[in-house]
């Protein structure tokens, strides 16, 4: 027993050390290979790999073919005042370009100037340093362009990654929108006026996030006593908006889509007093009476939140991603009407 407790406090110690010489900067690009390890710190094998195996849970280092490489380079990199938005392709420059005006409005005052750049650019593509030399401190994500791969090659270059939106478990620090809180929120109170029959049309090509939403639209289901058969997971296409052989829905809540197309087919399909759209997606064209608004989100509030984020960022510890949620309260804005 006394031989294993041993063991056990070597390699804890050992492992503190060489996450204290990885945020030092004593190691370059990798950990020493374990043997060289192993004779620095005169233990055996199975010692120096339980030592380095909670480097690799924790993320401070990934472990591969090449090597143990060193995800961590804070404090390298000199500070260039400039953040960096990435899109997912050059059409979508004017919204990315509304999206760093707004950032530029709430850095100025620290002089930060900001930066377009293009997920399908050349560079970006073949070089694989193009992150370590890439002049910005700060990456924010653009919808569609977080990728494992981009994320930690992001991180490991010292550049303080950030998503708009749901990440899983990658290395970046996060500022979104309280989404399934407010479809928590805009469910209780159709229930409360007594609505059971609530499907979920919700789209997201965000990885990791579809399982999300099914798990907490299920939740919200019970909650409420949602009973709505053939819509137990949300559906995500206008194409087929009602499944046959299935009970019509009383009420669908269009969430992230234009949802004037889905307001027309049921139009077309005499539906209309049977079924209504709830969505914070204003309608383009077309006046419907079984329409619902909601409440957009305040662009507003979450520049300010997001603004606050970036401030603890810079005093964020190694490792430590942050994850704001930005409040969107689900405002029925005419009211709900009674059921037919």
């Amino acid at each position: 027993m006394q031989g294993t407790d041993m063991i056990e406090t070597k390699h804890t110690i050992i492992t503190e050390q060489l996450k204290q010489r990885i945020v030092d900067g004593h190691y370059a690009e990798k950990l020493p290979p374990l043997r060289t390890l192993m004779q620095e710190f005169n233990v055996s094998m199975q010692t120096i790999n339980k030592a380095v195996k909670p480097l690799s849970a924790s993320g401070f280092i990934s472990s591969g073919p090449r090597g143990s490489i060193i995800n961590y380079h804070g404090g390298k990199r000199p500070k260039y005042y400039a953040i960096g938005a990435l899109c997912k392709r050059i059409i979508a420059n004017r919204e990315t370009q509304e999206l760093l005006n707004r950032m530029t409005d709430r850095l100025q005052y620290e002089n930060y100037n900001t930066i377009f750049l293009d997920q399908n650019n050349e560079r970006l593509k073949r070089d694989p340093d193009f992150w370590k030399t890439c002049p910005i401190d700060i990456l924010i994500f653009g919808y569609q362009t977080l990728t494992p791969e981009l994320a930690w090659a992001v991180y490991r270059s010292g550049i303080i990654p950030l998503a708009r939106h749901y990440a899983g478990d990658l290395p970046v620090h996060v500022s979104e929108y309280g989404t399934l809180d407010t479809i928590d929120s805009a469910v209780g109170q159709l229930a409360a006026r007594g609505y059971r029959k609530i499907a979920l049309q919700f789209f997201t090509r965000l990885p990791g996030y579809h399982e999300f939403v099914i798990r907490r639209w299920q939740e919200i289901r019970a909650k409420y006593g949602i009973d709505c058969p053939g819509y137990e997971k949300p559906f995500y296409y206008s194409e087929q908006p009602l499944l046959p052989g299935c009970p019509l829905p009383e009420v669908i809540l269009s969430w992230h889509f234009e949802c004037g197309g889905m307001l027309e087919k049921i139009a077309v399909g005499g539906l209309a007093d049977k079924i209504k759209i709830v969505s914070y997606a204003p309608v383009k064209s077309g006046n419907y009476d079984n329409f619902i608004p909601l409440n957009p989100p305040s662009d507003e509030l979450y520049w300010q939140m997001t603004n606050d984020l970036l401030k603890k960022i810079a005093k964020a510890k190694p490792l430590e991603f942050l994850h704001c949620v930005v409040p969107f309260e689900a405002v029925f804005t005419h009211g709900i009407p009674p059921k037919n």
